[in-house]
């Protein structure tokens, strides 16, 4: 049998009710996650973990990143070790030259361990050309590994510097909802962004709430694609 990692990372001063929610919900979908609270770059946390687990799959998953249900997870558990690959939320960022590129962010990145290990162990640093976790995608482009980026549906509220493009698909924004295999029914992956404030939290909560409740999530207000 394959085994599996999950890992969550949080900072020491995150907001008690996001990480107390997240642990519910994954309490609740029976995932066990282990929690590392610390105050550590995401990418040196993440090269740590990958160069030292023996688990078949790991899965990085913010801590105000959820999935519905836990039939989820196991999809995307299911891609990663049927490719010997990875696939994560798709995302740009503009803090880098290169705004434009897609790549599977760490927001919720399941990687396969030997996939991982036969692209050479590249490192999820960010750097001057990529963000945190982007170089695993770039290595994998550069080597002709397929490796999927799942696209956003919509989202709850735009952020004050305005909504976030995603490359020549759309944008997103504050509470992006993502359907990884564009059947609804399969559940959904969520993603606050900007947990930390604390304005937010109120959004996490609802959807927090339609899982637990075993209920649709809320309509999103923005469509992602466009």
């Amino acid at each position: 049998m394959k085994t599996v990692e999950i890992h969550s990372l949080y900072y020491p001063d995150t907001p008690s009710a996001l990480v107390d929610l997240h642990k519910r919900i994954m309490a609740h979908l029976n995932l066990p996650v282990i929690y590392t609270e610390r105050v550590v770059r995401h990418g040196v946390w993440m090269d740590l973990i990958m160069n030292s687990t023996v688990a078949d799959v790991c899965v990085f998953l913010d801590i105000d990143c959820i999935v519905s249900k836990a039939r989820v997870l196991d999809n995307l558990i299911q891609y990663a070790l049927k490719f010997n690959s990875f696939i994560g939320p798709a995302q740009s960022t503009n803090c880098i030259k290169d705004t434009a590129h897609v790549f599977a962010s760490p927001a919720c990145l399941v990687v396969s361990n030997s996939g991982y290990r036969a692209l050479g162990n590249p490192t999820f640093l960010e750097n001057g050309d990529c963000d945190v976790a982007q170089n695993l995608s770039r290595t994998a482009e550069r080597n002709g590994i397929p490796y999927r980026a799942f696209y956003p549906y919509g989202y709850q509220k735009i952020p004050d510097e305005g909504a976030w493009r995603l490359g020549n698909y759309g944008t997103f924004g504050i509470g992006t909802i993502y359907f990884p295999f564009r059947r609804t029914d399969d559940g959904f992956v969520f993603h606050l962004y900007q947990g930390r404030k604390s304005q937010n939290i109120s959004i996490f909560k609802d959807f927090c709430s339609a899982i637990l409740e075993d209920k649709s999530p809320p309509e999103s207000v923005y469509l992602s694609e466009g």
